[in-house]
C-alpha cells in the first residue's frame, strides 16, 4: 500500500517542475524586457541614494546637533540658568543690604550730630551765677535818738551762690557792702571758693553795721525803721571739661526794711 505523505511530496515536486518548465517556455523577449526593467529599477535606486544624501551638508548636521544639545531641555543650560539667577538674586540682596547699611550709618551720624549740637548749646553756653541773701539775723542791736540819733548792730546774713552751668565756678575773694540813704553803714570780706557744677554754695557772712553820720539817718532812727540795701560782687571763672574757661561775674543787690523797735526784725527782703 502506497504511503499518502510520500505521494503528496511527489505531487508537489511534480508541480514545481511543471512551473519551471512553464517559465522556460515564456517568450525570450518578455524575459529580456523583465530583466531590463529590473536593471532599470536597481539603477534608479543605486543612483538616487547618493544624490539624496549629497543634498544635506555635514554643517547642517552639526548645527542640528548643537541645537539639540543647546535646546531648552539641556541639563547644562538649566543648571547654568539657575546659577545665573542665584547669582543675580545674591547680587541684588547684597546691594539692598549695602544700601540699608548706608542709610543706617547716615541716620546714626545725623543723630550724633544733633546730640552733639544740643550738648554744645547746653554745656558750652555759660551763664553768670546767681547770688542772693536768703535770710538775715540781727544781733546786738542798740539805737538812740538823743542826744544824737545812732544805732549799732551785728547783722548775720545767709548768702547763697547758685551755679547753673556744667562747669565749676571758681571765684575770688569778694566784698559785701551795706548802704542806707547813700552812705555805707557796713561791709564784710568774703573768702574765695568754688561752686560745683549745677550746685549751690551757701555762706554765712557776718557784718557790723553802724551809723557814722547820724544827721543823714536821724529821721529814720526817730521813726524806728531803716531801709538799707546790700550789694556784693564775685569775680570768677567757669571751667567746662577742663578745656573751656570763661570769666564771669556774679552780682547781688538786695533791699530790706530793718525795724528797730521790734528788736531788729528784717522785713521785705528782696534780692535781684
Amino acid at each position: 500500500m502506497e504511503d499518502p505523505a510520500a505521494a503528496m511530496e511527489d505531487r508537489t515536486a511534480a508541480d514545481r517542475a511543471a512551473a519551471v518548465a512553464a517559465d522556460r517556455a515564456v517568450d525570450p523577449v518578455l524575459q529580456q524586457q523583465k530583466r531590463k526593467n529590473t536593471l532599470t529599477l536597481a539603477g534608479a535606486y543605486t543612483t538616487r541614494t547618493p544624490t539624496t544624501l549629497s543634498l544635506i551638508p555635514i554643517s547642517k548636521f552639526q548645527r542640528m546637533a548643537e541645537e539639540f544639545h543647546s535646546g531648552p531641555f539641556s541639563p547644562a543650560q538649566v543648571y547654568l540658568g539657575r546659577d545665573l539667577e542665584f547669582a543675580s538674586l545674591k547680587r541684588s540682596e547684597n546691594q539692598t543690604r549695602s544700601s540699608k547699611c548706608l542709610v543706617y550709618f547716615l541716620a546714626g551720624f545725623v543723630v550724633l550730630c544733633i546730640i552733639a549740637l544740643i550738648f554744645a548749646l547746653i554745656a558750652i553756653r555759660v551763664k553768670g551765677p546767681n547770688v542772693e541773701i536768703t535770710s538775715i539775723t540781727v544781733k546786738n542791736l542798740s539805737y538812740s535818738n538823743s542826744p544824737s540819733p545812732s544805732f549799732n548792730a551785728t547783722m548775720v546774713a545767709k548768702m547763697s551762690i547758685k551755679n547753673m552751668n556744667f562747669g565749676y565756678f571758681n571765684f575770688e575773694s569778694g566784698l559785701a557792702i551795706m548802704h542806707c540813704r547813700g552812705m555805707t553803714i557796713g561791709q564784710s570780706q568774703i573768702e574765695h571758693g568754688f561752686v560745683n557744677p549745677m550746685g549751690i554754695k551757701e555762706m554765712i557772712v557776718p557784718m557790723d553795721a553802724s551809723s557814722n553820720k547820724p544827721v543823714s539817718l536821724g529821721s529814720d532812727i526817730s521813726l524806728g525803721i531803716l531801709k538799707p540795701s546790700s550789694h556784693a560782687q564775685f569775680n570768677g571763672r567757669i571751667s567746662s571739661m577742663k578745656i573751656i574757661k570763661n570769666m564771669k561775674t556774679a552780682k547781688m543787690s538786695c533791699t530790706m526794711s530793718l525795724n528797730l523797735t521790734s528788736g531788729g526784725l528784717i522785713n521785705n527782703l528782696i534780692c535781684q
